[in-house]
């Protein structure tokens, strides 16, 4: 029943030479529209990124903030009980460096993301509140379409009521591009 508008743009730049990379940002807007009898609200956010690569190395870095977006996906937990937008925020870093030759990359990345808690949650709430986590990587690619895959892999929740859960994963693979 009834209609939603959003709203979604996007600009990126690329470049090339000894220093090449990409930058870009993007904002979206949502209209939220409630069944339950709350205020209808609307879901807004912006990221920015840029990836810069030269010799081997390839940097990375981005953020994003938003109001009602939500963490993990797409408007999930965006809105408290009440109905009101919940502020969230993340950011990312990775550094690579691909060892000439058999291509291999070795590389560590760093995210966490950030949820507050909304107007009608209570301080008790076992609300996530800081996700974070870092990760160590082998990557050897066996074929253009075909990548071993290591990795060792932390990361520490954090909720709202001080709850916490940590986990240490290794993960051996492979990765099929297609």
């Amino acid at each position: 029943e009834g209609s939603t508008y959003g709203l979604e743009g996007k600009v990126a730049y690329a470049w090339e030479g000894d220093v090449g990379g990409k930058g870009w940002a993007s904002v979206i807007r949502q209209s939220l529209e409630s069944a339950g009898g709350f205020n209808n609200e609307d879901a807004q956010g912006y990221d920015v990124g840029a990836k810069v690569s030269t010799g081997g190395f390839e940097a990375v870095a981005y953020y994003y903030t938003g109001e009602g977006i939500g963490s993990t996906g797409f408007l999930f937990d965006a809105v408290d009980a009440g109905g009101n937008t919940r502020d969230s925020d993340g950011m990312y870093a990775q550094l690579t460096y691909k060892i000439p030759g058999p291509d291999t990359k070795i590389g560590v990345s760093w995210g966490e993301s950030n949820l507050d808690r909304g107007p009608a949650d209570p301080a008790s709430t076992a609300l996530f509140e800081t996700n974070e986590s870092i990760v160590f990587g082998i990557y050897h690619p066996v074929t253009s379409a075909l990548n071993l895959v290591a990795e060792y892999t932390k990361t520490e929740a954090t909720a709202h009521n001080g709850n916490q859960a940590d986990e240490t994963a290794i993960a051996l693979g492979a990765i099929l591009f297609y």
